[in-house]
């Protein structure tokens, strides 16, 4: 069962995708962009992403997906590998990934806003984003 916050971050950001890219992914709300939600649902058994869109900008298809987390777990960014690789394989679309840190506690001192997974030769960027009021 998922937990309050989250739900109520789906419902948000599915009620205007645009203005969660525009929140999370740092794609202006007046870029030209199309946006499209698509099924979350991954199988893996039945692994669900928090959001997922497709987009299309300058005729370049290209996913873009977050992650909301309520706390700091190196164990996150594993599971955020997994989704992304999960979706590209999926839709057969490079895929952006965010993750968003709702709270500052736990986080060490030295964080670093962009990490770096490599599995054979998938390679991914998670990108941290925080609330607004830290780091």
């Amino acid at each position: 069962m998922p937990v309050p916050f989250d739900h109520s971050f789906k419902l948000l950001t599915d009620d205007d995708p645009r203005a969660a890219l525009a929140a999370c992914a740092e794609i202006p709300l007046d870029a030209e962009i199309e946006v499209a939600p698509v099924d979350r649902e991954l199988n893996l058994p039945t692994l669900k992403v928090d959001n997922l869109y497709r987009c299309r900008q300058n005729a370049v298809e290209f996913l873009i997906h977050f992650e909301a987390v309520s706390r700091y777990r190196p164990s996150a960014l594993d599971r955020q590998v997994d989704y992304v690789r999960a979706n590209v394989s999926n839709y057969k679309l490079p895929c952006r990934s965010y993750m968003l840190l709702l709270t500052e506690g736990g986080v060490p001192d030295r964080f670093p806003r962009f990490i770096e997974c490599r599995r054979r030769e998938f390679s991914v960027w998670a990108v941290w984003r925080f609330t607004h009021g830290f780091r």
